[in-house]
């Protein structure tokens, strides 16, 4: 695939995975998010949880105008948008104080991938520009390689750099998205820039039916559950092992399963990137009957408490499996969904796939925190392990569907 990008006389083809995998995130801060919001900013855990579900809501209310805006003046310039309102947000994460401005950051922040998630319509225009639309989730899982790639590093020297000077990772921070901000003037859709076809065919309404509400179903599930599972298994590990050994010893073996998470993230993908297309058909069952038997090896952890080695390693192997699974279950989605709609349509799908995936976080979240507050903390995950076992029927019942649509 790389050679296909170094031939390909497509700028934006052979720019994709590294803007793509820049524009991911804000690098250095997802990093130490935590500890700088906490430390160095003076928020509270429960202002920063504030921050998360209004941002959410944020996004969530202001949906429709972010889609009008992004109908209105196109894909390419929806990109280059979302990485300036990153870099926005970086700037004022930084040199910003206060709740207010750093709920306004959280704001800008999130709301720019709403704009940024129209690179992978942007990508699909220019594969099936340039007679290679079978391409989409070998170019996605290499920008996600190197997302991934770049985060395994800097979770080694993020740490070192904020004890060196606190602020030293999100200056880095600041750079990076300024960085990525220049190359979004690379990222051009082929379409738009040739003939407006797709801003002239917006106006073609998005017919809702059962392949599509399935696949928001599943996107409303998957991530969202998966999420929760990663967040809590570290405290859920924590809390066990301090019953057995020192905080410092726990503190070491939650790091080591930090470190093994971000090394399953690169190997699963590269693995995928390797298999997806061939056994494409097979991701249907493959993928969700993981995060059922992940989720599941966290809930034995929890069960099996008293014997704390072996709680550890299930809850390891769980976590680190579910973070493995997260990037290749991201990239097949949005393959479904960009496969089955028009061109006309991509935008519209797209930008509603990541509002249910905002709409999943936030009832998930709020969902396992209503758990957390009435029960043990394995309850939760068995809540969440039945909406595992829904998302398998649910995908098995979209293979029927998109096999469907292409022998239709």
């Amino acid at each position: 695939m790389l050679d296909e990008i170094k031939k390909s006389k497509n700028v934006t083809l052979k720019m994709y995975p590294l803007f793509a995998s820049l524009s991911s995130d804000l690098l250095f801060f997802i990093v130490i998010d935590t500890i700088f919001l906490t430390i160095v900013k003076g928020a509270t855990a429960s202002q920063i949880a504030l921050m998360g579900t209004i941002s959410a809501l944020f996004c969530i209310l202001f949906q429709p105008l972010t889609m009008t805006i992004i109908k209105k003046f196109g894909n390419t310039f929806a990109v280059r948008f979302g990485a300036f309102l990153l870099l926005i947000s970086s700037i004022l994460y930084t040199f910003g104080d206060g709740i207010i401005i750093l709920t306004l950051a959280s704001c800008i922040y999130t709301i720019s991938f709403f704009f940024l998630e129209m690179k992978v319509v942007l990508l699909k225009n220019n594969l099936d520009n340039n007679n290679i639309k079978d391409e989409y989730m070998s170019y996605d899982s290499q920008a996600k390689m190197y997302f991934y790639i770049y985060t395994f590093i800097i979770a080694f020297i993020a740490g070192p750099l904020f004890n060196l000077y606190s602020y030293l990772p999100m200056f880095l921070s600041i750079i990076l998205a300024l960085i990525t901000f220049c190359l979004s003037f690379l990222m051009k859709d082929i379409n738009v820039d040739k003939n407006k076809k797709i801003d002239d065919s917006l106006k073609a309404k998005l017919k809702i039916n059962k392949t599509i509400i399935l696949y928001f179903l599943v996107t409303l599930i998957f991530l969202p559950i998966l999420f929760q599972c990663t967040t809590n298994a570290k405290i859920l590990s924590q809390d066990i092992l301090v019953q057995f050994i020192s905080l410092e010893n726990a503190t070491l073996l939650i790091s080591l399963m930090v470190i093994l998470s971000r090394a399953s993230r690169i190997i699963v993908l590269y693995i995928f990137k390797k298999v997806c297309n061939k056994y494409e058909n097979e991701m249907f069952l493959l993928l969700p009957l993981m995060l059922f038997a992940f989720i599941s090896l966290i809930v034995l952890g929890g069960i099996f408490s008293n014997f704390w080695i072996l709680s550890y390693i299930l809850i390891c192997v769980g976590f680190v499996g579910l973070f493995g699974i997260a990037g290749p279950q991201q990239i097949f989605l949005k393959n479904i969904i960009l496969n089955y709609a028009d061109v006309e349509n991509r935008q519209k799908l797209i930008s509603l796939n990541y509002l249910f995936l905002t709409i999943g976080k936030l009832i998930f979240g709020l969902s396992a925190t209503l758990v957390l507050a009435n029960y043990k903390m394995i309850y939760c995950f068995i809540f969440l392990s039945i909406f595992a076992i829904l998302e398998i029927v649910f995908m098995l019942r979209l293979k029927k569907l998109s096999y469907k649509n292409k022998n239709s």
